[in-house]
This record gives structure tokens, C-alpha cells and sequence, in this order.
């Protein structure tokens, strides 16, 4: 059977009928592993950017709790910005300079032989 054989309506049902079906599949995924993993991550991220101070973490779910946006929030999401980017960038920059940088001891061992020769 070639797919030109098939009727538009039924084609388009089976269209629709596929993407509720897996609508309800990415709607449980969520629900039963991406839900649970991203809330531990969050509640993860809140104990180390707070510094594991739990004054500091009644503070931002009590401002939290009444409403308000808290410069307190601001506050932890640069904490977590440096937890993460920090050490990529150091990370990044290193292989930078390394690349930059690469042959120069193997360039200066070979001059310094070469000098050595020169002066026997």
C-alpha cells in the first residue's frame, strides 16, 4: 500500500490521534522522571548557593510564600550562574591558552640545543 493510497481523513485523524497520544506520553514522562529529578536539582541549587544556611533558606521560601519578587532570589540565581559558568570558563579559557601556547617548551628545548651545538 502506498502512502498516496490513503484517504486525507484518515490520514489526518492518525495525524491527530498521534500527537495527543504523544502529548500523554511527554505529559507522563514529565510527571513520573523529569518532575521528581528538576525539583531535587532545585532544591539542590537553593542549599548550595545558599551556602547550606538554613536562615537564609527560610528567608527565601517564607518572601517567597507572601509573593513578593525578592532581591534575595537575584541573589542566589548569580550564586548558581558563578557555581556553574565560573569553572567552565576557567575550564574554556585554559584550553584557549593551551592551544595558543602549544609547542612553545618543545620550541625553546630545541633552541637551547641548538645553542649548545653552536657553542661546541
Amino acid at each position: 500500500m502506498n502512502w498516496s493510497e490513503i484517504p486525507s481523513s484518515v490520514s489526518l485523524g492518525a495525524g491527530i490521534l498521534g500527537t495527543i497520544l504523544l502529548g500523554a506520553l511527554g505529559s507522563g514522562f514529565w510527571n513520573l522522571v523529569l518532575g521528581p529529578i528538576l525539583s531535587k536539582f532545585g532544591k539542590i541549587i537553593i542549599r548550595i548557593s545558599s551556602l547550606g544556611l538554613k536562615s537564609l533558606q527560610n528567608k527565601l521560601y517564607y518572601e517567597a510564600s507572601k509573593g513578593k519578587r525578592i532581591h534575595l532570589l537575584k541573589i542566589v540565581a548569580f550564586l548558581v550562574f558563578l557555581l556553574i559558568f565560573a569553572p567552565l570558563n576557567f575550564v574554556m579559557g585554559m584550553k584557549s591558552y593551551n592551544a595558543r601556547h602549544e609547542g612553545y617548551i618543545e620550541k625553546a628545548v630545541i633552541l637551547a640545543k641548538e645553542k649548545k651545538d653552536k657553542a661546541r
